[in-house]
């Protein structure tokens, strides 16, 4: 099932601050030659972009939080964890420009980024993924989780093991593989298209 976990990410974040969740924020003005990492554990993830020059970055989580947002020369770089730096469960919410160049990795990581307009890049062990926009080189990688990328144009190149894998409405080049799941490329207009999955099936409604 494509997103079982996604389309309430919203709706928990929204839950856990009204729960009396810990909440922490922080942010940092950037230069426009910047791009994102962000290094987290586990939880859900929220990217939204917006017109201010600076990232944002709040989190909720039942444990005390520590937020650490920097510069690293052109590079900006977000985690969050526990309160002496273990690995934690957290619902995350980031804004950034819509300009801004994205990277994730993630363990168990439920992730929607909405908008993107650069380029996006997404590791994760285990989490339903779905990504709105990218431009240029969209690169995703994924074990357990489903994959929904929508709106994206440029270099596609998206892996899964155990998932389903769903593209709607994208232009440029596609490489998309699954081991056990099925494949989707439903719209858009691409050059070329290598689809490959060991045991899953591939439905293709687009065209070339």
């Amino acid at each position: 099932m494509y997103l079982k976990r996604i389309l309430p990410l919203a709706l928990a974040l929204l839950l856990g601050s009204a729960a009396g969740a810990r909440a922490e924020r922080a942010e940092l003005a950037v230069d426009r030659d910047s791009s994102l990492f962000l290094d987290l554990n586990s939880g859900t993830l929220i990217i939204q972009t917006w017109a201010e020059e600076k990232v944002e970055l709040e989190a909720w989580g039942d444990d005390a939080l520590a937020l650490d947002l920097r510069k690293r020369g052109r590079r900006v770089t977000g985690t969050v964890a526990g309160t002496y730096g273990h690995p934690v469960e957290a619902d995350i919410e980031v804004r950034i420009p819509e300009w801004m160049a994205i990277e994730i990795e993630g363990r168990d990581l439920d992730c929607e980024i909405e908008g993107a307009g650069s380029e996006v890049e997404i590791r994760v062990l285990g989490g339903d993924l779905l990504v709105t926009g990218g431009r240029g080189r969209i690169k995703i990688r994924s074990v357990h989780g489903a994959v929904t990328l929508q709106g994206a144009t440029g270099e596609i190149d998206i892996r899964c093991a155990n998932e389903d894998i769903r593209l709607r409405d994208v232009e440029g080049t596609i490489l998309v593989e699954s081991v056990h799941g099925d494949i989707r490329l439903e719209g858009g207009h691409v050059s070329s298209a290598e689809l490959i999955t060991t045991s899953g099936d591939i439905l293709y409604d687009g065209s070339i």
